[in-house]
């Protein structure tokens, strides 16, 4: 339910807060792409080390898991997330803070949640009002290329044993300072299709001669929209978006093959086995009834980014003993249909993914866009609400 946003606890002090702006402004001017963010790794562990902070580095390349413990004898622990990479997309803002990198931005706000997770650390180090230990994790190549699921395989839950663990986002469709939380799924599955038809060539002049891969093609996209639209259950979330086509090298030239790429995204276990059952005889069937054949790839990328209802209850009860506004599905919050790859730490361990509002969207600036930036007045909600967290779950 959404209440009057304000912090009933003591504020960070001014000496910290403006270090976190230079930390952010800092990322966002020298962003790096996914298993590159070597100089953004370097810069984070001097930080730790500023802090007297211990932590291990090079986990996935440029992974990095710094620890704090708390006054207490307790060996329960929790973890913190931040995903550090970038997008490879060209920046279009003229400030002085820009992307000093040709074709990389931090368009997706991962500056922000670094500059965040650097405050909660120096906070929770000084304090260590919490009976346990704080794993803060540094986590690499969000944006398509699994990080996270990498440093599983690496050994992150072996390695750091946690019992729960936390992420936040930031939001430019929630008004600044807002926290939004779903119990159960927040953001959707997502899954690579790749459909590459093949037939008879020909002459643009003689298509009779020919099998029409261009015109299959088109059935195909009618034919995915049909399903998405009739076939699928109306209140079961479910997108299917062809966004590649490569066919053809000339102009009278009927192609043999066309190629078509894209993504969809589902929310529960029920509507995606139908569609890896029912989509792949669908396009092959329309492709033969017009003499050609369809080849079909069909295989997940990032699982439903799914919360634990206890894990979220904790986060909705930081954010009210910190007097934060919050929205839920009582409120008709929604799950996004956007992906996320802290949904493979989630399979492991319960927790919590979470939106920390940015008040960008009717700007114009959304998630994902050349001209995207985060907010900087929203990052000492996001450090008080992680301490917070710490110490609701280890009291």
């Amino acid at each position: 339910m959404l209440t009057s946003v304000g912090v009933t606890r003591k504020s960070i002090p001014g000496k910290i807060l403006r270090q976190l702006k230079q930390d952010r402004l800092w990322f966002h001017a020298h962003p790096e792409i996914a298993y590159q963010e070597f100089n953004t790794a370097k810069y984070i562990c001097a930080r730790l080390k500023e802090l007297n902070i211990p932590f291990v580095d090079g986990i996935a390349e440029t992974g990095i898991v710094a620890e704090i413990r708390g006054k207490g004898e307790s060996e329960r622990a929790i973890g913190l997330r931040a995903d550090m990479d970038a997008l490879p997309m060209k920046e279009e803002n003229d400030f002085a803070h820009c992307s000093v990198v040709d074709h990389a931005m931090h368009g997706c706000g991962h500056d922000g949640h670094m500059a965040i997770l650097l405050g909660a650390a120096e906070l929770l180090s000084n304090a260590r009002d919490f009976d346990g230990v704080v794993y803060l994790i540094f986590q690499p190549a969000e944006e398509g290329h699994a990080g996270a699921r990498r440093m599983i395989e690496e050994g992150l839950f072996d390695r750091f044993p946690m019992e729960e663990i936390f992420a936040l986002h930031n939001w430019p469709e929630l008004a600044a300072g807002v926290i939004g939380s779903l119990k159960g799924p927040i953001m959707a599955s997502s899954h690579y299709l790749s459909i590459k038809i093949k037939g008879r060539g020909g002459h643009g002049a003689m298509p009779h001669q020919a099998t029409p891969q261009m015109t299959i093609a088109a059935h195909i996209q009618l034919g995915l929209n049909s399903y998405i639209a009739q076939q699928t259950n109306a209140q079961r979330a479910a997108v299917v978006s062809l966004t590649r086509i490569t066919a053809g090298s000339a102009v009278a030239v009927l192609p043999e093959t066309v190629l078509m790429e894209g993504g969809c995204r589902m929310l529960d276990a029920e509507t995606i086995q139908a569609f890896y059952r029912d989509v792949p005889p669908l396009i092959r069937g329309i492709a033969s009834a017009f003499g050609a054949t369809a080849e079909v790839e069909l295989h997940e990328v990032y699982p439903t980014t799914e919360n634990d209802a206890t894990s979220t209850e904790v986060v909705r009860q930081a954010a009210a003993k910190l007097g934060l506004a919050q929205l839920d599905e009582s409120d008709g919050l929604s799950p996004s249909m956007a992906s996320e790859d802290f949904s493979f730490m989630l399979q492991k361990r319960p927790g919590c993914y979470f939106w920390l509002g940015q008040g960008g969207a009717k700007n114009g600036r959304s998630l994902h866009q050349p001209t995207y930036d985060f907010n900087d007045d929203t990052i000492e909600t996001g450090v008080m609400l992680f301490s917070e967290i710490v110490r609701t779950v280890l009291s």
